[in-house]
């Protein structure tokens, strides 16, 4: 190695080093308050229940639970804000993972920054949900299976953990398809263990989700596909990976380095699996669904920024002299998503403070899952009933077994109101005034785009609670 690969080696680790300080430093100032989506809810109040000891095997998420088992620790360390932890931490080792396999590929360390200067990456990587462990896992593998062509053990832990991925998202696995299947393919050395590593991993998935879901291809319900949602996610995802990742789809196309058709495939796989996928922000604003389709992104811009770095080696002018800019736009980023974040939280966490505010604990909260963020036990002990599931027939027996009753309505300008559940709420009302006295007790709009409405249901005559 010269000393000028020395020099931008040690630049590169330098501008790691500040832009991780300055967003974990970011984190401690502006620390989340509230849940920010339903999903980061859902992921999150699984880890707390393992934390505690509970929720084994009985799960409280349906997601896989890679994701929440990395986050038990952090709870138990710092109480449930103390997930979002976990991210960060998978955000810094995909960096540094990523910056090591370019140097061993002998490519610009510069270009792994790219993962930070994509802003989904920055915004996820405070929130504790899959997408950043995912890039991770991935990273981790590739990285593995690049560079250890000769080493039995470093392909076995690389299949180990292509199949170990599955534990976080089902999807993640595409991204290792077609390089795995070269491999076997041309019988290259270590192949079998390779394959072997795959196994075990798979298998730990399958055994997990028979234990905690009772059937080992058990696969989350409200994942769909449609040939419809190409119209909105195609845009968006060429928009993200030519404006995000700067030329990131030009640099993809004209990869000539190392495994070049699988790293394609397996790009083009990817992509064509989530230009389809019906995503739960297609009916918000373009700046939500942006952030909702984008994050999906994440764990496939590490291979993106192999082939970036591979054109700023074929094009060392002037590609190679505009990636220091890269540091530049990370660390801005790195210092600014936390209060913007913050911004935008602090709505949702009003929401929650107002119901928590207004009810007691040991009281019922009857809400839509879509409002599951704003009624999480987390805040306070409190009995959740979804009203998907309920029945105004069931409104005497509630409102008998609990101190209060109360129905949620949490309504959002910027999405559709079935999104969010407002019209199901609306029809219980209705449905529940005919045989409880039902009376608001509270109504507030917050900055123009969400509004409380809570309803305390009481003085109930009908049939009992019947056994579900």
């Amino acid at each position: 190695m010269n000393s000028t690969s020395d020099r931008t080696e040690r630049t590169f680790w330098r501008w790691t080093a500040v832009i991780l300080a300055a967003y974990a430093g970011g984190l401690l100032f502006f620390a989340a308050e509230t849940f920010v989506s339903t999903d980061e809810s859902i992921y999150v109040e699984q880890a707390v229940a393992w934390a505690s000891g509970s929720g084994f095997p009985a799960p409280v998420s349906h997601y896989p639970p890679g994701t929440s088992l990395l986050q038990v620790p952090f709870v138990k360390a710092g109480g449930w804000q103390a997930a979002a932890w976990a991210s960060v931490a998978s955000l810094a080792a995909t960096i540094v993972m990523l910056g090591r396999w370019l140097i061993d590929l002998r490519y610009p360390p510069f270009a792994a920054l790219l993962f930070l200067v994509f802003a989904p990456t920055l915004v996820l990587g405070r929130i504790g949900m899959s997408d950043v462990p995912s890039a991770a896992v991935v990273t981790a593998g590739l990285w593995l299976f690049w560079t250890g062509v000769r080493s039995a053990r470093r392909w076995f832990a690389a299949g180990l953990l292509a199949g170990l991925s599955l534990l976080f998202r089902e999807t993640n696995v595409l991204l290792f398809i077609p390089f795995y299947l070269g491999a076997i393919g041309r019988r290259e050395n270590g192949w079998i263990w390779l394959a072997g590593g795959f196994v075990v991993g798979m298998s730990v998935r399958l055994a997990t989700s028979q234990w905690l879901f009772g059937s080992p291809f058990f696969v989350h319900s409200q994942s769909r596909w449609s040939l419809g949602a190409a119209f909105d996610s195609l845009p968006i995802y060429v928009f993200a990976l030519l404006v995000m990742v700067p030329g990131g789809l030009v640099a993809v196309a004209t990869y000539g380095g190392e495994r070049r058709r699988e790293l394609k495939a397996a790009v083009a796989l990817y992509l064509c699996v989530y230009v389809f996928y019906v995503y739960s922000g297609q009916s918000s604003q373009p700046f939500v669904r942006l952030a909702a389709a984008g994050r999906y992104l994440i764990p496939l811009v590490p291979l993106v920024a192999v082939a970036w770095a591979d054109m700023a080696r074929r094009h060392a002018w002037p590609v190679r002299r505009l990636l220091p800019g890269a540091g530049i736009v990370a660390l801005a980023g790195a210092l600014l998503v936390h209060p913007v974040v913050h911004w935008w939280g602090a709505r949702e966490a009003a929401v929650a403070e107002d119901i928590v505010a207004q009810t007691r604990d040991g009281d019922a909260l009857i809400a839509s899952w879509a409002a599951q963020k704003y009624v999480s036990p987390v805040y306070g002990p409190r009995r959740r009933i979804w009203i998907e599931r309920a029945d105004v027939a069931d409104l005497p027996a509630i409102t008998a077994q609990n101190p209060g009753t109360f129905l949620v309505r949490v309504s959002r300008e910027d999405t559709s109101p079935a999104a969010v559940g407002s019209d199901e709420t609306e029809r219980f009302v209705s449905a529940a005034r005919q045989r409880c006295r039902v009376e608001q007790v509270f109504d507030r709009t917050y900055d123009g785009s969400r509004r409380l409405g809570l309803w305390r249901i009481d003085s109930c005559n009908g049939n009992p609670l019947r056994d579900r």
